[in-house]
């Protein structure tokens, strides 16, 4: 148990870390690189989502950490239930805001550096068993 949680905890750290790079370089020199930052933060959602479901099972029945998997879980679902309300609201209202946009677009990141903070939290309590 202590060794997936690590390995899932470095897979996280070099995602996060190649998300960073290129969001950086993306804004400084290269454009392009946007892109492939977006296409790497789909994959990170997809790992973030795939990761939650498996860390109840590694983490055991204690309950604050359970409530912080449980806080990621929910704050997943509000952002996928607001993208979905704000999808709708586009294509049948024809609503479109920037501000909007923007927020759909950085809530992900805050997201996955809660994820990263929740990760690297349960490597530190492990290593202290």
């Amino acid at each position: 148990m202590k060794t997936s949680l690590l390995i899932i905890t470095w897979i996280n750290r070099l995602l996060i870390t190649g998300f960073l790079y290129l969001i950086v370089n993306g804004f400084t020199v290269d454009k392009d690189n946007l892109i492939s930052a977006a296409i790497l933060a789909l994959v990170i959602g997809v790992f973030h989502i795939i990761s939650a479901l498996i860390l109840p099972l590694i983490i055991k029945k204690d309950s604050s950490k359970s409530t912080l998997i449980t806080k990621y879980t929910n704050l997943v679902a509000v952002y996928l239930l607001l993208c979905f309300i704000y999808f709708i609201a586009v294509n049948f209202i024809n609503l479109e805001i920037d501000f909007i946009i923007f927020l759909l677009m950085i809530i992900p990141l805050f997201l996955a550096l809660f994820f990263t903070y929740l990760l690297e939290h349960f490597h530190k309590l492990k290593n202290t068993i």
